[in-house]
C-alpha cells in the first residue's frame, strides 16, 4: 500500500483507482481445510490455538468450577483452564445438527464462538492495518 506508482506518483493507498481491497476471499476458519488435520500438519499453530482457547475460556469463566458447571456432562478428560493443550474440535466435528455427543453442545458452542471472534478479530486487524497506511477505500472480507 505504500508502494508509489511511478506513473501516477501516488501510493496504492492514495490511488482512487484502487476501489476495494479484499483481504480474504472465500476463506474461513470454518472451512474444512484449516482444522481438518491441524495437529499433525501444524503442531506449533495448534499449540497457539489451544493456548488462545484456554485464555478465552479463562476470560469467560474464570474458574474450572464455573467452566464445568457451564459444560456439564460435556466436559472431556483434560479439560481445565490451566491446560493450554485442552482438546479442540476439528471441522468434521462441527456439523449443522450439533455434536455427535449432545452433552457437548455447550462446549462446542463455546468453541464456535471462540473461532468466530478470533476470525472477526483477524479481519478487523487487517482493516485497521490498511487504514493505518492511509487507505480509505472499501475493505472486504468474504467468508464464503
Amino acid at each position: 500500500m505504500k508502494h508509489k506508482n511511478p506513473y501516477t506518483d501516488m501510493t496504492y493507498a492514495d490511488d482512487p483507482g484502487l476501489a476495494i481491497v479484499e483481504v480474504r476471499n472465500e476463506d474461513s476458519i470454518f472451512f474444512h481445510n484449516p482444522l481438518v488435520n491441524i495437529a499433525n500438519n501444524y503442531p506449533q499453530h495448534t499449540a497457539i490455538l489451544q493456548s488462545d482457547w484456554a485464555d478465552w475460556l479463562t476470560e469467560k469463566y474464570g474458574t474450572d468450577t464455573d467452566l464445568f458447571a457451564a459444560w456439564g456432562d460435556g466436559v472431556r478428560t483434560g479439560d481445565s483452564l490451566s491446560n493450554p493443550a485442552m482438546g479442540i474440535y476439528l471441522s468434521w466435528e462441527m456439523p449443522a445438527e450439533g455434536p455427535s455427543s449432545p452433552a457437548e453442545m455447550s462446549r462446542l458452542g463455546d468453541w464456535i464462538q471462540f473461532l468466530a471472534e478470533r476470525q472477526r478479530e483477524g479481519y478487523t486487524n487487517r482493516r485497521d492495518e490498511l487504514r493505518g497506511v492511509g487507505y480509505d477505500g472499501l475493505v472486504l472480507s468474504t467468508g464464503w
